[in-house]
């Protein structure tokens, strides 16, 4: 199956939607996954990239099933909830966000966390589906100031390859990190090139053309 062994020991019972990712995520499309999670974490934040591809959501959907991730919402732009199919993103456990207001997003998650209404959440760092390099930081503030650490996911389309890193913490000062997002780049590359045998200085991510699952 490619689950990590630190993650093979959880008991939970397969779901019939859990056995249909199975199949077709893995049985008829070959993907695996790569899960260094440690066992018994219970809060953080997944770091998801690079999204460069509208299939990304739905190997997502697939990974979060298979790794016993049912607990992570997500933040996605709030176009995609507006009717008539913004009631299937809910019940998926979306959360819209509007980009064209600078409300207090990072306050709005880390409220979350805080009262329990949710344990995991999962972060888009650039903004945009095009490749892009350098990553906003509010997943840096939200995982601060909740007291959470991340975990980095991405998927690898040319090895199909789902990748879930090993949890590591940010600290509360900004100025340590020397720019957080340079430290989580650099972690990202660590992370990524350990992973795939790679020099980690490159995009090896993007979705081929005739798509994600083929």
């Amino acid at each position: 199956m490619g689950i990590g062994p630190k993650m093979r020991h959880r008991s939970e019972k397969t779901s019939p939607l859990r056995s249909i990712h199975r199949f077709f995520f893995q049985t008829l499309a070959g993907w695996r996954i790569q899960d260094d999670r440690p066992a018994g974490l219970e809060r953080y934040i997944v770091v998801v990239a690079p999204h460069t591809s509208n299939w990304d959501f739905f190997v997502g959907l697939a990974v979060r099933s298979l790794a016993r991730m049912g607990d992570v919402k997500y933040l996605a732009k709030n176009s995609l909830f507006k009717p008539p199919f913004g009631w299937i993103f809910r019940a998926l456990g979306g959360y819209p966000v509007d980009r064209s207001k600078h409300n207090n997003l990072v306050d709005a998650v880390v409220a979350m966390f805080d009262s329990g209404e949710i344990k995991g959440i999962g972060i888009t760092p650039e903004g945009t589906r095009k490749y892009q390099p350098e990553w906003k930081t509010g997943f840096h503030r939200m995982a601060t100031q909740a007291g959470v650490p991340i975990i980095l996911c991405t998927f690898d389309y040319p090895k199909k390859l789902a990748i879930l890193s090993a949890s590591f913490p940010l600290t509360a000062d900004p100025a340590a990190d020397d720019k957080p997002k340079a430290r989580v780049t650099r972690k990202r590359k660590r992370v990524f090139a350990d992973a795939l045998d790679g020099t980690g200085d490159r995009d090896p991510f993007q979705a081929p053309a005739g798509g994600a699952l083929q």
